[in-house]
């Protein structure tokens, strides 16, 4: 049966709903065999289809699908099953949930697509569709594997210049809640100012930057949702750690990092250390480091620092995890998984400065929380 042949009536009332291309691409032999019952023909059409084909039909469409057969819902959870419908099909409602941690949410739920046991496979499905170029099926290989991937040169000398000569504007005029460094002092933690782009209209531009977004949606499969920058004149020294812990979602692995380097990095700078294929660790979070459900609000970061710290490095030198460092060119940009163990590294040269922003994204469609203090992070899917 070609496409000009009339289809079984089945096929004909998807027509309606499913682009042509992807009817199209169903072999004739099956299509002749598609019962005329819609009920009974849809899980067929679903068997059929390529996933990466299935992939770009809009969720929307999908649920009309469900509900022209009168299905509850999807048989298999994917991306398009609304996170919440997930968790009711649990029995776990965000509103009654009196703590927002990681062992109040189920162990399983859809994965992040280069996290699945088949990754390698559907990325060679998405580059022999269209769907992704070489060059991206190789970013999404290396993601796969490592946990990262450098982006060499994202974005130009005289932006960065632009955003950087702003931020260091708006330290001057008051606007930035932070004191200008004074001669001779050495506070490495100076400039670490949370979200900087709500209060630099300049750095908006790099969060929401369209190049940027494009890779970090390729990397989790979703759309990527801009969420938080954080400046750093100086290299931070900061403890190896997981960015599970302080910005959590549910599933787990839907979260990715941008680091941008404003200067070239300095190796006696403190760069960024990290550790390449450790995201494919369990997710060490709140519980499994031994801080109770209500210890960070009572005693702060005394419990991250003295429980959750040492147990990152005692888990590196026990697996013999390698680092790497991050010393790149200005503009070069390092994109790192949700669970990749990352930290910065001493500064040998405390004269050397690190310039640099890291930029958050979510995922659309997940529950976004904090494990240590048990709180939603206000971005994300609400109750």
């Amino acid at each position: 049966m070609n496409s000009k042949q009339p289809l079984p009536p089945a096929l004909n009332l998807l027509k309606s709903v499913v682009p042509r291309f992807v009817i199209d691409r169903i072999p004739p032999a099956v299509k002749d065999a598609v019962p005329r019952n819609l009920g009974e023909a849809l899980p067929l059409v679903k068997g059929m289809v390529p996933s990466a084909l299935r992939e770009r039909i809009p969720p929307a469409i999908k649920e009309r699908l469900r509900s022209m057969i009168g299905a509850p819902g999807p048989v298999v959870e994917d991306d398009s099953t609304p996170v919440t419908d997930i968790l009711a099909a649990r029995g776990i409602q965000l509103r009654q949930l009196q703590s927002f941690r990681r062992e109040n949410f189920p162990h399983d739920g859809p994965k992040m697509w280069l996290d699945a046991p088949d990754a390698a496979q559907r990325i060679e499905d998405k580059l022999r569709a269209g769907l992704i170029t070489a060059d991206e099926a190789e970013l999404c290989r290396k993601f796969a594997r490592d946990g990262y991937v450098v982006v060499e040169k994202l974005f130009d000398d005289a932006f960065l210049d632009r955003l950087w000569d702003a931020f260091l504007r708006d330290i001057k005029s008051g606007r930035v809640p932070l004191e200008p460094e004074k001669p001779g002092e050495d506070r490495s933690e100076w400039g670490r100012v949370l979200n900087i782009h709500n209060y630099v209209p300049e750095m908006a531009e790099l969060l929401f930057h369209e190049r940027l977004k494009q890779r970090i949606s390729l990397l989790v499969g979703r759309e990527a949702i801009p969420f938080q920058t954080i400046p750093s004149f100086r290299g931070s020294e900061q403890p190896p750690h997981s960015d599970a812990i302080h910005m959590t979602t549910y599933p787990l692995g839907f979260l990715s990092a941008a680091w941008v380097a404003f200067e070239d990095i300095h190796p006696d700078s403190g760069p960024l250390v990290y550790y390449p294929g450790s995201h494919r660790l369990p997710y060490f979070l709140s519980r499994d480091a031994g801080i109770g459900p209500t210890e960070f609000k009572e005693k702060g970061r005394n419990p991250y620092t003295a429980k959750y710290e040492p147990f990152i490095q005692k888990k590196i030198d026990e697996l013999g995890l390698k680092p790497a460092y991050f010393t790149p060119k200005k503009g070069d940009v390092l994109i790192w998984h949700h669970n990749l163990l990352h930290g910065g590294s001493p500064r040998r040269d405390r004269q050397h400065s690190r310039k640099s922003v890291v930029c958050h994204f979510y995922a659309s469609n997940v529950i976004c929380y904090h494990d240590l203090s048990g709180d939603p992070a206000g971005v994300g899917v609400k109750a």
